[in-house]
């Protein structure tokens, strides 16, 4: 028989883990909260002239909304019409999320939630999706805040979406075969990891960050995401 000492070790140490990470997701809240009321970008002004755009932020998910097309760039190239099964009505604007490569698609009502690919995307680093989802220009309310950017701000902007984009060498993103909510949006491979700390929110965060506006240092959660109301 083992020494019953060596033996429980393994079993402490699993223990120890599993103790530590329920802490760290006991405190992601508590520390979003307080970073998310830290902001950068303090001297953003909107532009009188130049792009609008709306951030859409609810409960627990966030992403950008950006013309589909305009004289600087035209998503269209990236992120082509023929990926979706019905071209919409006054389609002008496309919505960009990223999220996790399993709980995104498989996700599109929390009432879709699964225990695995949420334990998955919360406990270790996942790889990860692009969703776009072509619309109407929004308007203005709650959940989508306008923007108005100045051409280099918004050019900014489309880098850093870009940078995520996993595309071959035409510049098409990858789609994911039948991987939709609805029938004018679709999924496409990503670049970069989602983890506990680097969520879809603090993608969006990083998004409307790197267009100069005002918005939080850091938040994992939906709060704190673009200018003021």
């Amino acid at each position: 028989m083992g020494d019953p000492d060596i033996e429980s070790e393994p079993k402490q140490s699993l223990l120890k883990k599993i103790v530590l990470s329920a802490v760290g997701v006991l405190a992601i809240p508590v520390v979003a909260i307080a970073v998310g009321q830290i902001p950068v970008n303090l001297d953003h002004r909107e532009a009188d002239d130049g792009i609008e755009i709306f951030v859409y932020a609810d409960i627990a998910h966030s992403e950008v909304f950006i013309p589909r097309k305009t004289d600087l760039v035209d998503w269209g190239d990236i992120f082509s019409l023929t990926d979706i099964r019905v071209q919409p009505d006054g389609g002008d604007y496309i919505g960009i999320g990223w999220g996790d490569r399993d709980f995104y698609p498989s996700t599109p009502q929390w009432s879709d939630v699964r225990l695995g690919p949420t334990l998955k995307a919360i406990l270790w680093p996942t790889p990860t999706v692009l969703h776009v989802t072509h619309s109407p220009r929004p308007k203005q309310s709650d959940h989508f805040r306008r923007v108005m950017l100045s051409r280099d701000a918004y050019l900014r902007l489309v880098q850093h979406v870009k940078s995520y984009v996993a595309a071959p060498m035409d510049g098409a993103a990858t789609v994911l075969p039948g991987a939709a909510y609805g029938p004018a949006d679709a999924f496409y491979e990503a670049r970069g990891n989602y983890t506990l700390f680097y969520t879809c929110n603090a993608w969006a965060n990083d998004v409307v960050k790197s267009a100069g506006v005002r918005t939080s240092l850091w938040t994992p959660l939906a709060i704190g995401i673009g200018p003021p109301q």
